[in-house]
């Protein structure tokens, strides 16, 4: 059986050649008993980056009712395969000083973006409400 931290590790890998491959995250998340916002906001943009050798980072941003951004992130180590560990509230600056501000970070980039160690799939434009 494939670990958690492996199936992200391959999702970043295909997301490095076509950012879709981040379309599947939400499902698996949840396959997994992590839910979703429902409460305020839509899913507006999925990320995932590769801060360091072990860990990758799973960030869900929403745009909330009041068109101000926010986004939980989701750590997968291979130290511990099989388990998620969850940030809301901006709790992950505090463990790792680098995500400071990208929580409530509000200037979203408005296209898909790929690079060597940070991936984004764009759900939604601007326009939308």
């Amino acid at each position: 059986m494939e670990t958690k931290y492996k199936i992200i590790q391959e999702i970043h890998r295909d997301a490095r050649i076509r950012a879709d491959a981040l379309a599947s995250i939400p499902e698996i998340l949840e396959s997994w008993g992590i839910g979703l916002r429902t409460d305020d906001g839509m899913l507006y943009q999925i990320n995932i980056s590769h801060p360091d050798p072990n860990i990758f980072i799973v960030g869900l941003r929403y745009k909330k009712r009041d068109e101000s951004f926010t986004e939980d992130l989701f750590e997968f180590s291979s130290m511990t395969p099989n388990e998620v560990t969850k940030h809301y509230r901006g709790s992950y600056e505090r463990k790792r000083p680098e995500y400071i501000g990208t929580h409530k970070k509000q200037d979203v980039n408005l296209s898909n973006f790929t690079s060597v160690n940070s991936c984004s799939l764009l759900l939604s434009d601007s326009s939308d409400s």
